[in-house]
């Protein structure tokens, strides 16, 4: 946390206010946070209960005390030392301001990867959808970080974080945000530094298929909308989507233990719906997992395979441990 909060308040730019949202965390976080406030008047921290990222979102949202502008950053992430500056710079005359980000794992920082980056550019109700067709895939425009919100467009369009959502929901939140900004502006600056873990934490979105269906209908109905303003088609976009929610739900059953024809009936039922989904999506492309034979190889592996792989990583640092 110290990295990612030392990144802000050392910005070039420092007419800031920073909320850090301690979610109940149970570490030495608060009292990290609360010693940062006590050091510099323009840190101010909010503790609450554990209620999930966009709970925490939404929290430091409603506490903004004036400000023309929001940005988000990760506690994991940091930001290059001119990044406020930069994404204000270019403010004036946009409602968005998205910049590139580099990639990194956790304890590999020598090892960055740059995974987005653009031009300087302005783009309009006349052009948005060219950029939309190209770049909504990517992670700027799907999670709230690596760029600049106008904070009159949340608050007057009553944009939040949905806390119904366990996927999703920044993504959700982007789109909503962008079905009410006449322009948006790409900027060269690579600003954000995007930290992630070995492996991820996928175990975390495993849900059941009603609310699997609901998060994509969340994600999808923002989405739908944007296609219809601004005439676009974003095909790769679509089935990845649809490829993330099969993935889960089968993660899901493997959790659950369906180890039967039965559970695997299901499964198939559920990604029936999810090929079939509607909301106007077209899809004409056959995506990896529309075959039912790669269904069923791709649920033996996982029901399978993968808890034994598991099972034998789990007895090898078991053995590393007693050595």
């Amino acid at each position: 946390i110290s990295r990612c909060v030392d990144s802000i308040l050392n910005q070039t730019f420092t007419d800031l206010e920073l909320i850090l949202v301690d979610d109940g965390s149970t570490d030495n976080s608060p009292i990290i946070c609360d010693d940062y406030a006590n050091h510099d008047f323009r840190v101010r921290v909010i503790h609450k209960a554990n209620g999930g990222v966009s709970s925490a979102r939404n929290t430091g949202l409603s506490s903004i005390n004036g400000g023309e502008y929001v940005a988000f950053i990760d506690v994991d992430d940091y930001v290059v030392n001119t990044y406020l500056e930069c994404l204000i710079a270019n403010a004036e005359d946009a409602d968005m301001i998205v910049c590139g980000f580099k990639h990194f794992y956790q304890g590999d920082e020598n090892h960055m990867v740059l995974r987005e980056v653009y031009l300087d550019k302005l783009y309009d109700e006349s052009n948005i959808g060219d950029l939309l067709s190209k770049r909504i895939e990517g992670l700027p425009f799907r999670t709230p970080w690596a760029k600049l919100f106008r904070r009159s467009i949340l608050v007057d369009n009553s944009i939040t974080f949905d806390e119904s959502m366990k996927l999703g929901e920044d993504t959700k939140f982007v789109f909503e945000y962008m079905l009410h900004a006449s322009k948006i502006k790409t900027i060269s600056l690579v600003g954000y530094l995007y930290r992630e873990d070995h492996g991820g934490n996928i175990r975390r979105y495993l849900m059941p298929m009603k609310t699997n269906i609901n998060c994509m209908t969340n994600i999808m109905t923002p989405y739908e909308l944007l296609k219809e303003k601004y005439s676009f088609e974003c095909q790769s976009f679509e089935i990845e989507i649809r490829r993330i929610f099969t993935l889960y739900s089968l993660l899901y059953y493997q959790k659950h233990n369906l180890f039967s024809f039965k559970g695997y009936k299901e499964y198939r039922a559920y990604v029936e719906k999810i090929r079939l989904y509607g909301v106007g999506m077209k899809f004409r492309a056959i995506s990896f997992l529309e075959s039912y034979k790669q269904y069923f190889l791709i649920f033996l592996f996982v029901v399978y395979i993968f808890p034994l792989i598991d099972c034998m990583n789990r007895f090898k640092r078991f053995i590393k441990k007693i050595k």
